[in-house]
C-alpha cells in the first residue's frame, strides 16, 4: 500500500480552498491600486486683503486662504527690504495678523508669506499708510484751554474727534471750549451729548449748568447745579471742596452754587435763593421781612459775581 503524505496533502488542500476564495470575493474587491498624487500645488488667497483697525501706530491685516496655512507678514517703511516680521505657525484659512510699534504718517510695503501643511509657499505684497498721530490734539486742546485760546482749542478737540468721533473727553472739551468761546449753541450739543453717556459726571453736571445759566435757561441751570452741589443727605455745607474743575482750578463749587442761587433769582425763587446763600455766606445780613429784600438780594448776588467770577472767562 502506497504510504500517503499527510503535510502534502494538507498544503494542496490549502491552495485550493485559497484559490476557491480568491475566486469568490476577487469581483467584489478593488483591483486597481491607486498611487497618491504628491501635493504641490500652491496655496492661494481666495479674498480681498482687509487692512482694519488702521490707526496711527498699529494696523490689523485679514485675509482667507483656499486651504489651511500658516502665515507671515514681512514688511517695513522701505520698499527694499523686509526688517519686521510678524507670524502665526497655526493652520488655518482665515488670517489676521496685528502690526504694532509703527510709525505715524507712514507707507509701511509689506510681503503675505503662506505655507501649506505639504511645504508650499504663496506670496502677494501689498501697502498701507498709517494715520497721523491725533492723539496730540487732545492734549493741545486741553493746553490752549488752560492758556484761555478757547478757540484753538475748540479746534482741536474738533481735529481729535474726525478720528474718533465718539470719545467723551473731546466731546466734553469741545463743550467747554465753545462755552469759552461764546459759541453757546456748539457748547449746549456738546453738553447734551455727553449728559447722554455720562449722566452723573460732575465735569459734564458743572459744563451743563454753566451753558444753560448763560443761555437764561434758569430751570435747567438749576436743575444741573443742585445735581452737583447735592450730597446725599441734602446740599454740603462746603460747596468747594465738593467740587474743582481738573482743567481750570479757579472754577469750584461755591461758583456753581452762586450760579444756582442767581439762577432762583432769575425766576424769582428768593427763599431758595436765600437757602443756597446761607451756605455761601452765612453772614450776609439780608433779612427776608425787609421791603427791600429782593432787591438788596440781587445787589449781593451781583457783587459775589464780580469778586468771584472775574477771573472766570466763560462765566458772565
Amino acid at each position: 500500500m502506497e504510504k500517503i503524505n499527510i503535510k502534502k496533502q494538507i498544503f494542496k488542500l490549502g491552495s485550493i480552498l485559497l484559490w476557491g476564495l480568491i475566486i469568490i470575493f476577487g469581483n467584489n474587491c478593488e483591483r486597481n491600486i491607486t498611487r497618491v498624487k504628491e501635493d504641490i500645488t500652491a496655496p492661494n488667497i481666495i479674498s480681498k486683503i482687509n487692512i482694519n483697525k488702521i490707526n496711527y501706530d498699529s494696523v490689523e491685516i485679514w485675509w482667507r486662504t483656499n486651504e489651511p496655512c500658516s502665515s507671515e507678514i514681512l514688511y517695513s517703511s522701505n520698499s527694499q527690504a523686509d526688517t519686521n516680521r510678524k507670524a502665526d505657525k497655526e493652520y488655518r484659512q482665515n488670517h489676521s495678523l496685528l502690526l504694532l510699534d509703527l510709525q505715524p504718517q507712514t507707507n509701511y510695503y509689506f510681503t503675505i508669506v503662506n505655507n501649506d501643511i505639504q511645504g508650499n509657499t504663496h506670496t502677494i505684497d501689498s501697502n498701507f499708510t498709517t494715520l497721523e498721530n491725533y492723539s496730540v490734539y487732545m492734549k493741545e486742546g486741553w493746553e490752549k484751554f488752560r492758556e484761555d485760546e478757547f478757540e484753538k482749542a475748540f479746534n482741536s478737540f474738533q481735529s481729535y474727534l474726525e478720528y474718533e468721533s465718539d470719545d467723551f473727553e473731546a466731546q466734553l472739551g469741545s463743550g467747554w471750549s465753545a462755552m469759552g468761546a461764546h459759541m453757546i449753541d456748539s457748547a449746549r450739543g456738546y453738553m447734551l451729548i455727553c449728559n447722554q453717556q455720562k449722566p452723573s459726571y460732575k465735569d459734564v453736571l458743572a459744563g451743563s449748568n454753566i451753558v444753560c445759566y448763560k443761555d437764561s435757561l434758569f430751570y435747567q441751570a438749576i436743575n444741573y447745579g443742585e445735581k452737583l452741589i447735592t450730597g446725599n443727605d441734602g446740599l454740603l455745607t462746603s460747596f468747594k471742596k465738593h467740587y474743582t474743575f481738573e482743567y481750570d482750578s479757579t472754577l469750584e463749587g461755591n461758583d456753581i452754587a452762586l450760579i444756582v442761587a442767581d439762577s432762583y433769582i432769575q425766576i424769582n425763587e428768593y427763599s431758595e435763593a436765600q437757602n443756597i446763600l446761607d451756605r455761601l455766606e452765612s453772614e450776609n445780613d439780608l433779612i427776608q421781612t425787609d421791603s427791600t429784600y429782593s432787591k438788596h438780594l440781587v445787589n449781593y448776588v451781583d457783587s459775589l459775581k464780580s469778586e468771584w467770577w472775574k477771573e472766570l472767562k466763560y462765566l458772565p
